[in-house]
């Protein structure tokens, strides 16, 4: 009887770490709050549009921040889903626009739960001389 309780405990437990998802959450404003520029004192409007390539940056950074701060939570599917949520709510509620928001969310995730020896060390982010070559052949 003494074995049955110890299971029955230790599945409870693992029930309830399950939805122990704070940390996930915290960490998915985190991640959003990296991607949101800085307010200027200026108006909005009349702010430049990011760079490519720093937006290429960013992306990067965004996704070892992922590797490095993500992947130790070993989150499952609720925590996953937490840090979807608090990450793309985020960039919403700074005037991200709904597709960006999605794709960001939606790359993010797919970095999660991609194994992290299966993701390149860096993402071509850019187009290199061959694909840029490709690219002016096909017009």
């Amino acid at each position: 009887m003494d074995g049955n309780l110890r299971v029955q405990h230790l599945s409870s437990a693992m029930f309830l770490k399950l939805f122990n998802s704070g940390a996930a959450a915290k960490l998915g404003a985190a991640l959003a709050e990296d991607l949101i520029p800085p307010p200027e004192k200026s108006n909005a409007a009349a702010r430049p549009r990011q760079a490519p390539r720093a937006a290429a940056d960013n992306l990067q950074r965004l996704l070892h921040r992922i590797d490095l701060e993500g992947r130790p939570l070993k989150l499952g599917w609720y925590g996953r889903a937490r840090l979807a949520n608090a990450f793309k709510w985020r960039l919403l509620e700074a005037d991200f626009a709904q597709d960006v928001a999605d794709e960001l969310t939606q790359v993010m995730l797919m970095h999660l739960i991609t194994p992290a020896s299966a993701t390149p060390v860096s993402l071509p982010l850019t187009p290199n001389r061959a694909m840029r070559r490709r690219m002016a052949k096909k017009r």
